[in-house]
């Protein structure tokens, strides 16, 4: 039997539902500290498709899904996943899906080989008992199970190691982070924020990149905290020559010296550089 057949019958796949031992066996399962149910982010992630096409799934099938144990949970259960950290405290609703829910998904997705190999396992089960079959026949049988058992291997160390890799890189993220929001407005904060944004410029390939990013960082300060740069630094400029400073000095007058002779406009800024850095996922060592 075709294992696409489950994707057309609801009648199918409501024969299937309790099978839910097959998600272990395609590929290991991670669940969400109650150990019952998975996030839609954890659903993509088990059969290697984005979110997105998770949630379209959710929309086009809610009745089905909803009758297998996909729920929006909210009051104390809500309470339960913001106090273990698994949702952000002002997150006012969170859908957990049930591996009952979850293997449906599986029985309708088609654009996943996981979810195929999911179909797949479903029907071998209940075909694995061939019936009066030659020794040729029994050779070959055992023969194309054991290539479908080695595709599917493959395919879930395949998606151990991503896994592995995506926690890696999380990591290291997340260290990257805990730099990054370390910086304070101390003696070297100038240079550590330009050190932020020059990486951030040649991850864009360098050049005029340097310039513009520099230019962003002014813009988002004034956005976010509203000083006119250009304003105080003609300002600046006026004193200075009302001072007797060289011509050339107040030239050189820089929207960062600006920044610089205000204490409270240095946090604006190291705020919006650190804000700049986690965005662009910059690497403060190496």
């Amino acid at each position: 039997m075709n294992s696409d057949v489950l994707i057309e019958s609801v009648s199918l796949r409501n024969s299937y539902t309790s099978r839910v031992d097959v998600l272990n066996k395609v590929k290991g399962l991670s669940l969400l500290p109650d150990n019952e149910n998975v996030s839609m982010e954890m659903a993509g992630e088990y059969y290697e498709v984005p979110k997105q096409t998770i949630n379209s799934l959710i929309f086009d099938n809610r009745e089905e899904l909803e009758n297998d144990g996909l729920k929006v949970v909210s009051g104390n259960e809500l309470i339960f996943f913001k106090e273990l950290g698994v949702i952000g405290k002002n997150s006012s609703s969170f859908t957990v899906i049930s591996r009952r829910a979850l293997l449906r998904i599986g029985m309708l997705l088609r654009d996943s080989l996981v979810a195929r190999a999911v179909r797949d396992y479903l029907l071998d089960t209940e075909d694995s008992q061939p019936k009066q079959l030659s020794q040729s026949e029994l050779i070959a049988y055992l023969a194309q199970k054991n290539v479908e058992h080695e595709r599917v291997e493959a395919e879930r160390k395949r998606a151990d190691a991503e896994r592995d890799r995506r926690l890696n890189d999380m990591e290291e993220k997340w260290e990257d982070t805990i730099e990054v929001m370390a910086l304070n407005p101390g003696e070297d904060w100038r240079k550590e924020t330009t050190s932020i944004l020059n990486k951030i410029a040649q991850g864009r390939g360098g050049g005029e990149a340097y310039q513009g990013v520099r230019n962003e960082s002014y813009d988002l300060l004034t956005s976010r905290f509203g000083p006119r740069l250009e304003v105080r630094k003609q300002n600046m400029q006026g004193r200075m020559l009302r001072e007797g400073v060289t011509p050339s000095k107040v030239e050189n007058l820089s929207k960062l010296d600006v920044i610089a002779a205000d204490r409270r406009l240095i946090n604006d800024y190291i705020t919006v550089v650190k804000d700049m850095a986690i965005k662009y996922n910059v690497k403060l060592k190496g």
